[in-house]
């Protein structure tokens, strides 16, 4: 991405000079991004949101001088403009995210007067549809003619038992070395987390012997990346998904439409999966690598198949109002 500050990333910048120009203002907060020490993607994430999505698509069309110009009225006016792109109020949310934080550090710096109140748009809280166990035995069988199968084939049903073994996220994911894969103390390695804290999770028996005889296949040397293409180069992060979402259309066919198909979806489901199997969610808020249990709650708390069994079992009125089956009489209606 091109950037509108790249001239301006070797001067100096001026105090009192930051607040009046979008420029200054950006690459100040960009440069206190980096000396937070934070990772280059999620400065790429900020970068990308302020000053392609905000800053050249609303800021200059809309002809604010600058951030201290900025106001309340100007923000409705931003959320108007999303709401007429038809964003989604889930994307619309995750932009107001940065700028928030933008005009926070300009604000907490003296660089501007104001603070404008960067709110988030209330939003329907919707439940991500889980894999059932029969879909998820049709995900996870082995293949009968592994022979025919070409590399990326075999690879993505590996992949498949991987993310529904261990419910890693994406980014987790892709991060993943061959020589973080502990085949001894049965154990996986995660170094790239979001906390940015390394954890160990447990390898299942039959997640081990699907990676030891994957690795026989795959070759290379420890700090390699576990899963590469056909040149054993790491996968990017599109081919994943997409191959993913290749992978569930063929194996569930038009049950595939119902779902996203994504790598979440998968950490979804084998969340909810270890709950309905008699796990306990402080075990599984080890395994998310989620910093509160609340965090992991928003993945079970919905069970909408549990929730009609139990009700079912346990309904106030139905425990007690018995409908006899015979002997009953027909209400008529007198004319």
């Amino acid at each position: 991405m091109k950037k509108i500050i790249s001239d301006l990333k070797d001067e100096k910048i001026s105090s009192s000079k930051v607040g009046q120009d979008w420029g200054l203002a950006i690459e100040s907060f960009l440069n206190h991004c980096r000396a937070k020490n934070l990772r280059p993607r999620t400065i790429e994430w900020y970068q990308e949101h302020i000053e392609l999505y905000f800053y050249r698509d609303f800021v200059v069309n809309a002809k604010i001088e600058s951030p201290d110009d900025f106001n309340t009225e100007d923000l409705q006016r931003y959320i108007v403009y999303m709401h007429n792109r038809k964003l989604q109020i889930s994307s619309a949310n995750i932009r107001l995210r940065a700028i928030r934080t933008f005009f926070n550090y300009l604000k907490d710096m003296g660089y501007i007067e104001g603070k404008v109140k960067v709110k988030l748009l209330k939003q329907d809280k919707t439940i991500i549809k889980t894999f059932t166990a029969e879909q998820v035995a049709k995900l996870v069988a082995k293949p009968k003619n592994i022979n025919e199968l070409s590399f990326a084939q075999y690879r993505d049903y590996v992949m498949i038992n991987f993310l529904l073994g261990t419910g890693v996220r994406l980014a987790t994911f892709r991060a993943i070395k061959i020589e973080d894969i502990d085949f001894i103390n049965n154990e996986i390695r995660l170094n790239h987390t979001k906390n940015r804290e390394q954890y160990i999770i447990p390898l299942s028996l039959s997640l081990g012997k699907i990676l030891q005889e994957y690795l026989k296949i795959r070759g290379g040397e420890p700090q390699d990346s576990l899963f590469c293409n056909s040149y054993g180069e790491p996968l990017k992060k599109r081919t994943i998904q997409d191959r993913i979402k290749f992978y569930c259309q063929e194996r569930l066919g038009k049950e595939a439409l119902s779902y996203r198909c994504s790598p979440h979806d998968f950490r979804h489901t084998f969340a909810v999966m270890f709950v309905r199997n008699g796990g306990d969610l402080l075990t599984l808020q080890k395994l998310l690598g989620h910093n509160t249990l609340e965090m992991t709650r928003r993945y079970v708390n919905l069970l909408n198949d549990d929730i009609k069994s139990k009700f079912a079992e346990f309904s106030p009125l139905d425990s007690v109002i018995s409908f006899k089956q015979t002997g009953r009489k027909a209400i008529r209606v007198k004319k």
